[in-house]
């Protein structure tokens, strides 16, 4: 879908966090990253993430469902942020640890962003739409780690 993923690919909010591709990876590495589809296929090939996962969408698709998430929960066991890339394969939003909404890239111009203080901390603008948590991980919370560790 995004054709290869550059290795370079950054969370905004984790420089710090290298991803790897989730189209080729095998075993386990801090971040994966791919649409659901390759996490999925990343999954059954037994690769696995410590930190994140970062799902990729393209600008105006669908966000992920409770569904999706679900499973990305069971595959991985680690908190799963999606990024929204633009045409030329950059972060144009993405999730926070909060997961109240996306924040929005300083290059992208929108209309009726919400520009209050995320519940995360950080200003600036952001997609108020926040992400449904399933009531069954209620009980099930990621252990606590830091992401920068």
């Amino acid at each position: 879908m995004f054709g290869r993923l550059r290795s370079s690919l950054r969370h905004p909010f984790y420089p710090e966090l290298p991803a790897t591709p989730a189209l080729t990876a095998t075993g386990r590495h801090t971040v994966l990253a791919g649409t659901f589809k390759e996490l999925e296929q990343a999954a059954m090939r037994g690769a696995g993430a410590s930190h994140a996962i970062f799902v990729l969408q393209r600008e105006q698709a669908p966000p992920a469902t409770v569904r999706q998430r679900n499973r990305l929960w069971e595959w991985f066991q680690v908190p799963a942020y999606v990024m929204v890339l633009d045409a030329g394969g950059r972060p144009a939003a993405y999730e926070c640890e909060a997961q109240e909404g996306l924040h929005v890239a300083p290059h992208i111009a929108a209309a009726g962003l919400d520009t209050g203080l995320c519940p995360c901390g950080r200003p600036g603008p952001r997609l108020g739409v926040a992400v449904k948590r399933p009531p069954q991980f209620a009980h099930r919370r990621p252990r606590a780690r830091s992401l920068s560790a």
